[in-house]
């Protein structure tokens, strides 16, 4: 039997009523269990280690996490993601206010010639038509993470696979990148011939990030779609 764990952050506590009637009438198969639980009033890099760390003490398969202010465009959205049954799988979710972007990515060079090995991603105009299709990046909207992954990203990471505000430092220094640190002022050149570059990325991107420099894939399912509606809140922990 699978077992699945839907997890809901919404920082204002409250939920859209077409989301808990889709909740509501949402079906699985007689031999696979799940629950459902919310994080309310808090900051969104600590609802989703929360949601982790409560996965792996609860003992569940899958962890299903879904935003509060999306809403799914078909009645088997979740279903498709748990039937991959892949390390990690991304439903195709449109961003806010008609917008052509789609929040799953790809790698994209950097805008600096010199800084052309650092990651950027570009969001996917459109959604190639294939059932799961490997991408390089995308947004934890609605997705499906294994218990292989969660398990790893969180004793890997300290306990806190999500982190707040990824900001990357990186410094050139005798033709050699290396990594300044996550999370940090701008450092200081001491020397005019040390190159800095600044990239931040949402603790989503960067979880995702993470996982797939420790070999685990993401997929995406050009069926499983969902829409974001309102506005963003923007919060500081």
């Amino acid at each position: 039997m699978k077992r699945f764990l839907i997890w809901i952050p919404t920082y204002e506590g409250k939920l859209s009523t077409d989301l808990i009637m889709w909740l509501d009438n949402f079906k699985v198969p007689e031999w696979w269990a799940y629950s459902k639980a919310y994080v309310s009033r808090t900051p969104i890099h600590m609802a989703r280690n929360i949601l982790v760390e409560k996965m792996l003490e609860w003992n569940f398969d899958y962890l299903i996490m879904f935003d509060d202010d999306q809403l799914p465009m078909s009645k088997d959205a979740f279903f498709r993601l748990l039937v991959a049954d892949k390390d990690m799988v991304v439903g195709c979710v449109r961003y806010r206010k008609k917008s052509k972007y789609i929040s799953i990515c790809k790698k994209e060079k950097f805008e600096k010639e010199w800084a052309e090995w650092m990651r950027s991603y570009k969001p996917y105009k459109e959604i190639p038509s294939q059932w799961l299709f490997q991408v390089d990046n995308a947004g934890t909207g609605m997705c499906c993470i294994s218990r292989k992954v969660c398990e790893f990203m969180y004793k890997t990471y300290n306990k806190e696979p999500f982190e707040s505000k990824s900001t990357t430092y990186t410094k050139q220094v005798d033709w050699e990148w290396r990594e300044v640190g996550y999370n940090t002022a701008e450092p200081e050149p001491k020397d005019w011939k040390i190159q800095l570059v600044r990239r931040v990325l949402s603790e989503d991107y960067l979880f995702f990030e993470r996982a797939i420099s420790h070999w685990f894939e993401l997929r995406a399912d050009w069926q499983a779609k969902a829409y974001h509606f309102g506005d963003p809140i923007r919060l500081e922990p």
